[in-house]
């Protein structure tokens, strides 16, 4: 599984690294800055994306940017300074998978699988018809 953290702070990168080693041993984590964030994705897709509450003003205009098929592909993950972990309103509004409140951080390991389900869970039905659009 890829993973990418864009402008993460060490102390919280440890804790993301953690949480995905319970459920996948061969994890690639890759960082990247704000600025390099729309090359990064349209090259490459992830499974999970993380970014700071600080970011989302820039971030998410470079997602808008990106086609609607490589986007539902990725799981975006916003660590948020107030509210819940895993709200689904606050992740509707924001326009993210998941949002993850930052002092909960540590607890991440039993939030991943939940988010990633999820994300694949929201998206079936999208897979389904691209790819019998395409092969036509």
């Amino acid at each position: 599984m890829e993973v990418l953290l864009v402008e993460i702070p060490s102390q919280i990168v440890k804790f993301i690294q953690l949480a995905l080693k319970q459920i996948d041993n061969e994890v690639i984590t890759l960082t990247t800055t704000i600025d390099g964030l729309l090359d990064t994705l349209y090259f490459q897709t992830y499974k999970l994306v993380f970014f700071l509450e600080q970011l989302y003003p820039k971030f998410m205009p470079i997602i808008a940017k990106l086609p609607i098929e490589k986007r539902r592909e990725m799981a975006f993950v916003l660590f948020v300074e107030r509210g819940k972990s895993l709200d689904p309103l606050q992740a509707f509004i924001k326009h993210v998978d998941a949002v993850i409140n930052i002092e909960e951080v540590s607890a991440l390991g039993q939030y991943i699988e939940s988010i990633l389900e999820h994300h694949q869970q929201l998206y079936k039905g999208f897979y389904q018809v691209y790819q019998a659009i395409v092969i036509r």
